[in-house]
């Protein structure tokens, strides 16, 4: 059983037929060229995720680092500064006894600020916010 398009359809003459079908084509073709204006920031938000992809993946490596770094480095670093500051106390007592001016000593000194530089790096350390709660 037709319907009723396919009736009129099969009764017009083929040029009306032909100038319908083109009329259906044309109207397609201008949706068609409609929808690609209307979608063509599709390149741009590809693009986007990308930028945005490449700097999560370089922002994850980064956290990765710290994460493991850190505990490693204040672990070290308390070791080592319990250590100088130890000998430094110790070397301090010696000039004492020997009635020696330790404010003379280059090396003493060296080793005073190199522990004094070591002790800001494990506040620096201890104040980066917990990275327990990133999960990249």
């Amino acid at each position: 059983m037709k319907s009723n398009i396919e009736k009129v359809y099969s009764k017009l003459p083929k040029t009306e037929l032909a100038k319908v079908e083109l009329g259906y084509l044309q109207s397609v073709s201008s949706d068609a060229e409609k929808a690609v204006k209307k979608y063509d920031n599709t390149k741009d938000i590809v693009k986007a995720w990308q930028n945005v992809k490449q700097t999560l993946n370089s922002i994850k490596k980064d956290v990765v680092l710290v994460k493991r770094s850190r505990k490693a480095n204040i672990m070290g670093i308390e070791g080592v500064l319990q250590d100088i500051n130890g000998e430094i106390k110790t070397i301090d007592a010696r000039f004492k006894e020997l009635g020696i001016d330790g404010k003379n000593s280059k090396e003493l000194t060296t080793a005073k600020r190199s522990a004094y530089v070591l002790g800001n790096f494990l506040k620096d350390l201890n104040n980066i916010d917990s990275l327990e709660d990133v999960n990249i």
